[in-house]
């Protein structure tokens, strides 16, 4: 039974059936009649499935030629009005779809370090097998046949690490599930299944066998005589081997720089938008939703008196500082988009401009902290049969009265002109949708003079919220036991949800950044570690020739600096090119922002130089006869 009708249940809906997160019951959309000569919703949501080989530009067309005998069959609902089409895909992921792409660019970015790591422990290992694979070649072993076992060692490698990775991934599953948002669509059917486990463990292989390849390529090219008669102790590597590890550990560098250049310029994003102002006032603000039972209250005049009534007894409450009603829910948690003409400017429905109407009963701009900058606001006088009025935003004056002085002049919502309403003041603007969404015109029209079923109200309080959601539900049931009432919960919390997609952006681009670091920070000490063993007999002749340990220093950090120095100058490069695909996500802050690339550079740069100065450190301690010994 809902309204007083009943309803047989002829169906459930599998688990994974999300359309609507707010919906749990759906019923069929019937019009009879009666409905059909009286019905004005102007909006109307339709879904359907285009024919096989039917293009979508092909089902706007027919769409259109309908929506164009609509408007000739009913001249005076149509007119004007058509049908747009666009494909439920974009409708459901939006803009969720471009930030989902960024994250596997990221973990992509994220891979390829990795893999420049492992390429390069590979390449330093088969480099200090060189003795081993010249006495295989020696006794005839064949090119091939060394290459396939490097490969093999390189597999099982990519095995452990897929599986290992695996096991964090479950893990690492659930902490992405507990962090993020409820705004992504279909985030919870996200689980480690096998086609996951699959993927994880060939992407593994592939990876290990794509970058195990070329140090075999490179250690079974060696000269097995002068590698023989040498003893495999020389005292340099080859200038290409040394090249080519250079230029990994450069490439490595400059990826982390650019995941670490998203991750700051989303963090100074974020932190701009917890100083903005949303032009109202949150703090010691709590809200409830009310929907009015339609057979107890259908006319207009009862539910006004409702809410009167409501009123009142919600601000004799002890403690209760402000009491206000809307028809719609605050600003942050929804989008009460209307159509609005205004009088004199003779435009058709497919021209009016959009925007964002509320109907509030007085006080409600003193609770929410929203200023009025000229005219006056609703009174006690503002009832219904009174004279129509209605207040405007200051974008909306920027944007449809720059020349003009809007109070005394009229408009009408919802496309229609038969209701003109007075402007009869100016309030500050507030930004609809939270920090970060652009300034939108809006309309506040008293909520006696268009009372709706469903409402919302704002209190302003210091109370805890337990008491007071204990106080709230006990009053409004004082007037109606059956009315359903929602927890009271603060207005904070609610603002709070407009940056979770934001949050939860960063959080990801930090732990991907924070592991890129580390990820470089070790490959940087790894090829520098390699370089001080490699050069230890150089680095004891210099010694014993009266070279001091800061020579030794500089000598290292001098190696290390330059492909550090190419690393960032490559990133530099690659972070000013892919940052702009992060320009939607940003706010106030530019891609190309000096301040963080110069701060995320001057941060790798220590922590890689960290890297070297270990190794350094290490070098200057070397003992000259032991290093000439072991030569």
């Amino acid at each position: 039974m809902m309204d007083e009708r009943p309803f047989r249940i002829v169906g459930v809906m599998p688990e994974r059936f999300l359309f609507d997160r707010q919906a749990d019951i759906y019923t069929p959309l019937v019009f009879t009649a009666e409905d059909q000569e009286n019905f004005s919703e102007r909006s109307l949501l339709a879904i359907g499935r285009v024919k096989p080989g039917v293009s979508l530009d092909q089902a706007k067309a027919s769409l259109t030629a309908i929506s164009e005998r609509l408007a000739q069959k009913l001249p005076a609902t149509n007119k004007g009005w058509g049908i747009f089409a666009l494909p439920l895909l974009d409708a459901t992921v939006g803009r969720v779809r471009v930030l989902l792409y960024l994250m596997l660019g990221a973990v992509g970015f994220l891979l390829l370090i990795a893999c420049v790591n492992v390429a390069n422990l590979l390449l330093s290992r088969a480099s200090s097998r060189q003795r081993e694979i010249a006495v295989r070649v020696a006794l005839g072993a064949g090119r091939s046949r060394i290459i396939r076992q490097l490969l093999c060692e390189s597999l099982l490698i990519a095995a452990l690490g897929g599986v290992l990775g695996a096991l964090v991934g479950y893990g690492g599953m659930k902490l992405l599930l507990a962090f993020a948002p409820d705004g992504l669509p279909r985030l919870a059917e996200a689980s480690m299944n096998g086609r996951m486990l699959a993927f994880t463990c060939g992407l593994a292989e592939c990876t290990g066998l794509g970058f195990g390849l070329a140090p075999a390529l490179e250690a079974t090219g060696v000269n097995a005589v002068e590698t023989l008669k040498d003893g495999g102790h020389g005292l340099t590597e080859s200038r290409r081997r040394r090249r080519l590890r250079s230029a990994l550990v450069a490439l490595e560098v400059a990826l982390a720089l650019i995941l670490l250049t998203g991750a700051g310029l989303l963090a100074r994003s974020f932190i701009r938008l917890q100083h903005v102002d949303p032009g109202f006032q949150a703090r010691d603000n709590y809200m409830s939703n009310i929907a009015l039972i339609p057979r107890k209250y259908p006319t207009d005049s009862s539910r006004a008196a409702f809410v009167d009534q409501a009123v009142t007894q919600l601000a004799a409450l002890p403690g209760i500082q402000g009491v206000a009603f809307t028809n719609h829910t605050v600003p942050t948690m929804g989008m009460p988009r209307s159509f609005f003409n205004i009088e004199g400017r003779a435009l058709e429905p497919m021209q009016l401009p959009p925007g964002f109407y509320y109907a509030v009963t007085p006080g409600y701009f003193e609770v929410m902290g929203i200023p009025l900058v000229r005219g006056r606001g609703f009174s006690a006088q503002d009832v219904a049969g009174a004279p129509r009025v209605a207040l405007i935003n200051e974008e909306m004056v920027r944007l449809h009265f720059p020349e003009s002085d809007p109070i005394g002049q009229h408009l009408s919502v919802g496309g229609g002109r038969d209701v003109w309403r007075e402007i009869i003041g100016v309030v500050g603007d507030v930004l609809q949708g939270g920090a970060g969404q652009p300034k939108r015109a809006q309309i506040y029209e008293p909520f006696a003079q268009s009372p709706g079923a469903s409402t919302s109200f704002v209190i302003r309080t210091s109370l805890p919220t337990n008491e007071l959601s204990y106080a709230v539900s006990k009053a409004v049931h004082a007037i109606d036991l059956e009315i359903p009432l929602t927890l009271v919960y603060p207005l904070v919390s609610a603002t709070s949800t407009n940056l979770a997609a934001t949050r939860f952006s960063l959080f990801l681009f930090g732990v991907f950044a924070v592991l890129a670091l580390f990820l470089a920070a070790i490959g940087v000490y790894g090829v520098m570690t390699y370089a001080v063993n490699q050069r230890s007999g150089e680095i004891g002749i210099r010694m014993a020739l009266g070279a001091q340990p800061r020579d030794v220093m500089r000598l290292i950090l001098r190696q290390g600096a330059r492909m550090v120095g190419a690393g960032l100058l490559a990133g530099l490069g690659g972070a000013l090119a892919v940052t702009h695909l992060l320009d939607w996500m940003l706010f106030e802050v530019s891609p190309t922002d000096p301040l963080t690339l110069a701060a995320i550079m001057m941060l790798l740069s220590s922590v890689a130089m960290l890297a070297c100065w270990l190794p350094a450190r290490r070098a200057t301690k070397v003992d000259p006869l032991v290093a000439l010994r072991c030569e």
